[in-house]
Parts: C-alpha cells; structure tokens; sequence
C-alpha cells in the first residue's frame, strides 16, 4: 500500500513537472536573454552535409532556450541554468567511419565568457589533452569540448580512437570558424 502511494506521488510530481515546462515549442521572451545571436545566425554554426569530411547529412537542427535545456540532457542542467545560460543549439550527423556512429554537436551559449568557462571548467572529467582548438579544449573519451567567446562547445562520437579524434577535431574547428566568423562579441 505504502509503495503504491509514493508511485502515485512521483507520477503526479512527474505531470507537474511537464506541465510546468510550457508543453509547447513555444519560446517564451523571459527565457531568451542572448546578446545578438539569433537562432538563424547560430544554426550557421553547424555543418551541413559536405562541408566536413567524413559527416555526411545532418538530421534536424534543434535549439533549447532556457528551461528547455532539461529536454536535451539528462541531468546537470541546474549547472547550466545557474551560469545564465541562453540557449543551445544541436545537431546530429550520420559519420563515414566504420560501424557508421552518431556525431553529435552541442553549441552552449552561456550568455558571457566567464560562464562558459566555469561550465567548460566544472564539466572537466579528468585531464584530457588540449588540442588547441579555440580559448581552451580538451580531447579524448571520443569527444571533444572547447571555449570560443561566451560559446561552451561539445562534440561527441559514439566511437573512439585516431579517426574518430580527427573527425572531432575537424568539425571543432569549422564551429570554431563560424563562431569567429559571426563576430559574436562574449
């Protein structure tokens, strides 16, 4: 009897909390505090199908303003939120390596400089190389994440090894490009 009115309790808690989210894709204009990127000019930080070798054609661009963020990932999003983060833009890619992974790429505006590196800093999981793509980076674990401007970037393979670390490299320097192309000020 007991357990059965805590799941009723946790599955009512569960539907206040989706209900509290909005339910809609909806952006709402007290979420949004960005400093001039728009969704379109951050959408151009991300490949489309030729422009990296070995990613081919991307599945659809997504971006999650504000407490959306909970949407994408699961857990540490309190982390983000407290460092006034805007929004994140994300995109998935079928790759060319063997077994055909997933790439993912994640652009985190975190609205200043100094947020981006506290969230790069307090995502640190254990030392990593640096590979010298953009303020600071680290490589390794088939990911790679980096600081460009207010910008915190993550890029992932479900794969490891050399081919996958110069896939990640190469894509981190064309988000790398775009964001310094943009003239996005920290």
């Amino acid at each position: 009897m007991k357990e059965k009115l805590v799941m009723n309790l946790a599955c009512l808690l569960l539907l206040a909390a989706v209900a509290g989210c909005g339910g809609d894709d909806q952006v709402h204009s007290t979420e949004y505090r960005s400093s001039g990127t728009g969704s379109q000019e951050m959408k151009t930080f991300f490949p489309e199908g030729d422009q990296v070798a070995g990613i081919g054609e991307p599945d659809e661009y997504r971006e999650f303003e504000g407490k959306r963020l909970f949407e994408l990932i699961n857990g540490g999003a309190e982390d983000y939120l407290a460092l006034d983060f805007v929004k994140v833009g994300a995109r998935d890619y079928m790759t060319d390596l063997e077994e055909n992974p997933y790439l993912s790429i994640h652009v985190y505006d975190m609205s200043q400089r100094d947020n981006a590196i506290s969230i790069f800093r307090k995502e640190g999981h254990g030392a990593r190389p640096s590979v010298g793509i953009g303020e600071e980076s680290r490589l390794g674990g088939g990911a790679i994440e980096f600081l460009s401007q207010r910008y915190y970037v993550k890029i992932r393979c479900d794969l490891d090894g050399p081919e996958v670390d110069r896939l990640l490299k190469s894509s981190g320097q064309f988000v790398l490009d775009r964001i310094t192309a943009s003239g996005s000020d920290s």
